[in-house]
């Protein structure tokens, strides 16, 4: 993992052996896999030496886009750890599962489709599952937050019942963006640019 610094240009550290990483949406941090174990770490930016979380074995860990907490837990356990870096952890009654963050970071999204409020843990929503239970597939899907819907890969669920409206036939999508009008749904995957009218 090299770290640079875009004001000037220069290689700040570099980071072995880490791969895979992602940064939340404020640079404060970065999740990295251990290619050899599996294993997840969580370093400060600021100081990439220092380690936030680590884990010895393969687990399921995501970061906040805010730049102020994670969500971890072991395959197969009965729980998810909330961690806020400021004000501690709270113990999630759900199994443990795929996850991601909504963008504003006050909500966590179960690939059971049910949603968490942060911090405390209640849930305030459910998206439409599918027959195997699940809302989404991926361990890291492909997202789009639109005014009154979400698209979760190819899935389209209204924001506010959480009711399915639509699966797009479309598979290895990358990207979303929404037309300026607000009508048209852009789809980028491999084949090119796809077009999906959203609103009549």
């Amino acid at each position: 993992l090299d770290i640079w610094n875009i004001a000037n240009g220069s290689l700040e550290n570099t980071l072995t052996p880490l791969g895979d990483c992602s940064a939340d949406g404020v640079g404060a941090y970065v999740l990295c896999t251990v290619p050899a174990s599996g294993s997840r770490r969580i370093l400060a930016l600021d100081n990439p030496d220092r380690i936030v979380f680590a884990t010895n074995d393969p687990n399921i860990t995501v970061i906040s886009p805010t730049g102020d907490s994670y969500a971890t837990c072991a395959p197969g356990s009965g729980s998810i750890t909330y961690k806020n870096y400021d004000s501690g952890s709270v113990r999630l009654a759900q199994p443990c599962q795929p996850m991601f963050y909504r963008p504003d970071g006050l909500t966590l999204i179960l690939q059971s489709g049910v949603v968490i409020d942060l911090p405390g843990g209640g849930t305030s929503l459910t998206f439409e599952a599918d027959a195997s239970g699940e809302a989404f597939s991926a361990e890291a899907p492909v997202t789009f937050f639109g005014p009154d819907f979400i698209v979760i890969d190819n899935r389209v669920f209204d924001s506010a019942s959480g009711q399915l409206l639509a699966v797009l036939p479309v598979s290895g999508a990358t990207g979303f963006s929404l037309s300026d009008d607000g009508l048209t749904l852009n789809v980028l995957t491999a084949h090119g640019l796809e077009q999906w009218q959203v609103k009549q």
